[in-house]
């Protein structure tokens, strides 16, 4: 299992912009109230420590070291690649509970993508524009929207784009 722990710095704020975690704040789960255990708590035994859904009774082989590895870095961005069936959501999930961070999990697929929202419910999927529709033509998806720079008005879309950008 090969873990990087690159620190992408400032390269990444230059492609995504300073404020691309407050930007997608909607879309992480942050607040789990008293549904988190601390680091002290034992969660080595079982990922049900951490109040993980039922279905993941037990840790996988190096994943406990893996999640301990991770913890240890002071890394702010961490890429985790590993075969399928490891776990990696599942210890993407561990960390997130473990830190109480605002975590960001990124698929390749609509499929994982489905299987990280049945498997985590409280986790927040965004999925591109064109799964998407408008709300003035259901059967035109929001990737067909022609707000352009220079123009800022789609038939399609119910709001304009405002004079600000966004």
């Amino acid at each position: 299992m090969d873990t990087s722990t690159d620190d992408f710095g400032d390269d990444f704020d230059d492609y995504f912009g300073d404020d691309f975690e407050d930007d997608l704040g909607d879309y992480f789960q942050d607040d789990f109230g008293d549904d988190v255990v601390g680091p002290s708590e034992d969660w080595r035994r079982s990922p049900l420590q951490l109040k993980l859904p039922q279905k993941f009774d037990q840790w996988r082989e190096g994943q406990v070291e893996l999640l301990q590895r991770v913890l240890q870095s002071d890394r702010r961005f961490i890429i985790v690649e590993a075969p399928t069936g490891a776990g990696k959501s599942l210890m993407a999930a561990a960390w997130q509970r473990l830190t109480k961070k605002r975590t960001l999990y990124m698929c390749t697929t609509k499929q994982l993508q489905d299987q990280v929202q049945h498997d985590f419910p409280y986790a927040k999927v965004l999925k591109g524009r064109a799964n998407y529709p408008t709300r003035n033509y259901p059967n035109i998806t929001c990737d067909q929207c022609q707000i352009t720079m220079e123009d800022n008005h789609c038939p399609y879309c119910v709001v304009e784009k405002r004079d600000d950008g966004v």
